[in-house]
């Protein structure tokens, strides 16, 4: 049965669906879901973003791509590359702009309290791992933005648990997040590699982990903070070149990094400072002396740095930091019976940290950890505002990683692997859904199509009770 309604001068086909028991877990319902979405009636027939949840969409997709990033400072909408098929019918919005379109869905949402959960699917045509800084659009900017415009709206996570996943009924009203899209960039959001970690933390509880790439001589920073008894890593961000890195953040926040050239036993230290969503860092600055391993801690108002000359002798120097100026006024270096400053473990007030590396998801080599005292190994990444998808066909990597969102296209030689996804519990999208996808054995849980007013889809959806 299906009811048509207008909305903007258009007329749709709303199906009347069935309803299932309110206690049904998330993972077990069904939902009207779209693909490419943002697309409305360029390529295909849905109408826009509001209209398509009026009529009991509940899978929303967005591409995101970052071509136009550092000057529009957000990610646009488009398929493949900004703008590419995108309907501008309103009320969807007249850019192209993330914040835009998430504002759109945050209204929609306020103006339609008690609404089946809408589950947002960003599929990232770019790998946002890649970036350099939050600035630049990596993923610290874009969970950023998610919490910035969907706020206390959000399911995320952290939310979640371990599972089980909740009856769907009580999470009407919220919005759940996942990440599609570049495979890169999915694996990075859930776990990171470094080689030679090193960190440092204060009696505030703030942390920073700094690391060298396990590909090129890229050095990479966390910053983050005490949080439940662990540590939350909302800032990641790359600052120089070189090997065997080490760090110290003072009581006021102020960080100081040494470490050796690639090339040469030359030292190098930069000054940071936390600003506006992440660390400022001065210029690199060339230190008087040479050295193999570095290590570095704050006493009072100055650091002191005991390192390993080319004769694996300890020498100390010490540095009068200028905070605004971001740079250090060093010492000449002298030889010390001190031992070598711990890099690896950080203790201040309250707050104990130690990180370190190992195999991750999948067995994945050199995965970046950290413990604090009576805990197990936990990964230093992103908070997990977006929930990963895995896709059909991914590295061990992201199969192994236990995650709960499962999709592959919707071309018959997956139907028998969407089905098997089903029935292990996981929650399935088949995308470019279409009428001869309706014969698949275990219904997706997202049946994402073009059409969504088909005849054949309001029925589909009715049959399989597609909740709204």
């Amino acid at each position: 049965m299906s009811r048509t309604v207008m909305a903007l001068g258009l007329f749709f086909v709303a199906p009347l669906y069935a309803q299932s028991s309110a206690t049904s877990a998330f993972s077990e319902t069904n939902f009207a879901a779209t693909h490419n979405s943002y697309s409305g009636n360029i390529s295909g027939s849905r109408g826009t973003i509001s209209a398509q949840l009026s009529q009991g969409v509940r899978f929303i997709e967005y591409d995101i791509n970052l071509g136009k990033f550092s000057s529009t400072k957000d990610y646009q909408i488009g398929h493949g590359s900004p703008g590419s098929q995108v309907d501008h019918t309103p009320p969807n919005p007249a850019s192209n702009n993330l914040a835009d379109w998430l504002q759109m869905l945050a209204a929609w949402s306020d103006q339609n309290p008690g609404h089946a959960p809408i589950t947002l699917g960003l599929d990232s045509k770019d790998d946002l791992s890649a970036q350099s800084s939050p600035a630049d659009g990596n993923p610290s900017f874009l969970n950023n933005e998610l919490q910035k415009y969907l706020g206390s709206k959000l399911y995320t996570p952290v939310d979640l648990g371990s599972g089980p996943w909740p009856a769907w009924t009580a999470l009407k009203g919220r919005i759940i997040v996942v990440l599609s899209g570049n495979q890169g960039n999915r694996k990075h959001y859930r776990s990171d590699q470094g080689l030679t970690p090193a960190v440092s933390v204060n009696g505030k509880g703030q942390a920073i982990v700094v690391y060298q790439s396990t590909q090129t001589s890229n050095l990479w920073y966390w910053y983050g903070n005490a949080q439940g008894g662990g540590f939350n890593w909302p800032v990641h961000g790359k600052y120089d070149t070189g090997v065997t890195p080490a760090v110290a953040i003072s009581e006021q926040g102020i960080i100081v990094e040494v470490h050796k050239s690639q090339t040469t036993s030359q030292l190098y230290s930069r000054v940071g400072v936390f600003n506006n969503g992440q660390v400022q860092w001065g210029d690199s600055q060339k230190i008087g002396t040479t050295g193999s391993m570095p290590s570095i801690a704050w006493t009072g108002n100055v650091v002191t740095q005991i390192n390993l000359d080319s004769s694996q002798q300890p020498q100390m120097l010490t540095g009068t930091v200028d905070a605004t100026k971001l740079s250090v006024q060093w010492s000449k270096p002298s030889p010390s019976s001190k031992p070598r400053y711990s890099t690896s473990s950080a203790s201040a007030g309250a707050y104990s940290i130690t990180v370190s590396t190992g195999p991750g998801p999948g067995g994945v080599a050199n995965t970046l950890f950290y413990t604090t005292p009576g805990s197990s190994p936990l990964r230093v990444v992103y908070p997990q505002i977006m929930f990963t998808e895995y896709q059909k066909g991914d590295s061990q990597q992201l199969e192994s990683d236990q995650l709960w969102f499962y999709a592959s296209s919707s071309s018959q030689g997956n139907w028998s692997w969407d089905s098997s996804s089903r029935k292990q519990g996981k929650i399935v999208r088949m995308w470019d859904f279409v009428e001869g996808s309706t014969q698949v054995n275990t219904p997706p849980n997202f049946p994402a199509t073009n059409t969504p007013n088909d005849a054949w889809y309001t029925q589909y959806c009715a049959q399989n009770a597609c909740q709204q």
